[in-house]
Parts: C-alpha cells; structure tokens; sequence
C-alpha cells in the first residue's frame, strides 16, 4: 500500500543521510516482510484478487486501505470486508462509524 511505500522511502533516506551502502539499503528493503495482514495482496476465486489488511486495524489504516482499494480500477465489483479496530477504547464505535 501507499503508507508502506512512504515509510520505505523515508527509511531510505535516513540511511542514504548516514552514509549506509546502497547494497545494504537494497538487501534491508528486500528482506521486509509485509507478512501480517497488511496490505497483502491475495489470489481469490474466480480470478479474483483479495487485499488482507485484516490485522488490528485503526482509523488511520483503514482509511488507507480503502484510498488503496479505490485507485484500483477493475471491470467488475468491489467488496470491502475490514478488519476490527479492538484498540480504541471508548472511541471503538464513533471510529467504526466515521469509516463506514
């Protein structure tokens, strides 16, 4: 997603401004591992592609990942099913509502 690519671009250039080799830069970049439900592109049925963000969502990422989903252009439908925000205490239900 977006918010990775500015997070790796930004890890790139602190380590670019401190002098890192730009091997050591490439092999750190290809060594991350986006494997806990973030932004991970899925093959679904009939063709289909699923995006699983599932994982402990909050606002800020679920309104990633729907800005995500909304620039990639398909012939047929979209479906969103998000991932619960279990960590807003008090703010749980307003946050839920404003994302809907």
């Amino acid at each position: 997603g977006e918010a990775h690519a500015y997070s790796i671009a930004s890890a790139i250039c602190v380590s670019i401004l401190n002098a890192y080799e730009k091997e050591d830069i490439v092999n750190a970049v290809k060594g991350l591992d986006f494997s806990k439900s973030r932004m991970r592109l899925l093959n679904g049925i009939n063709d289909s592609k699923v995006i699983d963000d599932s994982y402990n969502s909050s606002p800020k990422a679920a309104q990633n990942a729907l800005e995500t989903v909304s620039k990639i252009l398909v012939k047929g439908r979209k479906i969103g099913i998000l991932g619960h925000m279990a960590e807003l205490g008090k703010k749980t239900e307003q946050e839920h509502f404003n994302i809907g």
